[in-house]
C-alpha cells in the first residue's frame, strides 16, 4: 500500500471487508500489508508509516519499498 492518508483509510476499510470475508467463509485468510512508494524526506509518509506499525502491526511487512527522486 501506498503511504498515504487516504491508502491507510483504504486498508483500514479492506481489513474490516477482509474480517468479514473470513468469519462468513469459516476460513483463515493470510494478509501481509507492504509499504510502498515511502518517502522518508516527508513529515507525512513517516506518521503513515507509524500508524501502520501501530494498527496493522500483525500484517505488516518487515520492509518498505522506497520512492527516489526522479
Amino acid at each position: 500500500m501506498e503511504t498515504g492518508y487516504f491508502s491507510l483509510h483504504g486498508l483500514a476499510k479492506m481489513m474490516d471487508t477482509l474480517e468479514l470475508m473470513r468469519t462468513k467463509c469459516d476460513q483463515e485468510i493470510l494478509i501481509r500489508v507492504l509499504p510502498t512508494l515511502y518517502d522518508t524526506r516527508t513529515k507525512l509518509a513517516r506518521e503513515v508509516l507509524c500508524e501502520l506499525r501501530d494498527r496493522f502491526k500483525d500484517y505488516l511487512m518487515d520492509c518498505a519499498v522506497t520512492s527516489t527522486p526522479s
